[in-house]
């Protein structure tokens, strides 16, 4: 037998059933195993009905909506996670456009030169957008990959059970990362595209 999370213990149930002062000979919840995961609705509709009629009626559910129920009660988990989510994309957004501003200022007689031996404005656009991918796209990878190995760690230590990140969450997240390289690498893309080699050169 393995070692046992510091948060599970083990009792005599008649022992500890006598010693309490209330609800005797009651549970707060038993832990069903199914064969297979398509047969958790039958045997969940099975329990509840064997007990539909009794003074202690139960409630069958899966361990994820069991967890889900947890964090519920702690507060809208939706709501705080996405009030979370929206001021990081909103720093997020700040942080990438200023510094791609500032690579536009630092570079502009750079592109009067690379216009001069034939870069053309699309050409010049371009290399500022891929930037933008490139740091964007480097911090969504590193944030992402952390989630996915902490979160699980996180509600195992919480629940005693690993819950995996969401493939779909992983994939919102990439486009997400897209959507904001696009949007902070539009305002210099188009002011290099629009520059000109001699106001480009006459900068210092």
């Amino acid at each position: 037998m393995g070692r046992l999370p510091a948060t599970q213990a083990f009792i005599n149930y008649a022992y500890f059933d006598e010693a309490r002062l209330f609800d005797r000979g009651s549970v707060n919840g038993y832990i069903v195993n199914v064969d297979q995961p398509g047969h958790a609705d039958r045997v969940s509709a099975a329990i509840d009905a064997l007990f539909a009629n009794s003074s202690a009626p139960t409630r069958t559910q899966s361990e994820q909506t069991f967890k889900l129920n947890i964090l519920r009660r702690i507060g809208d988990i939706g709501l705080i996670v996405g009030a979370v989510l929206g001021a990081v994309l909103f720093t997020l957004l700040l942080v990438a456009g200023n510094t791609m501003v500032q690579a536009f200022r630092e570079r502009i007689p750079e592109l009067g030169v690379l216009k001069t031996i034939g870069f053309t404005d699309g050409a010049v656009a371009l290399l500022f957008v891929t930037e933008s991918l490139l740091l964007v796209a480097a911090g969504a990878a590193l944030g992402l990959g952390l989630d996915a190995v902490l979160i699980p760690q996180l509600f195992k230590q919480a629940f005693g059970a690993p819950a995996p990140m969401p493939v779909e969450t992983l994939l919102t997240g990439g486009a997400s990362a897209l959507v904001i390289a696009v949007a902070v690498a539009l305002i210099p893309a188009w002011r290099a595209s629009r520059l000109s080699v001699v106001e480009a050169l006459a900068v210092p």
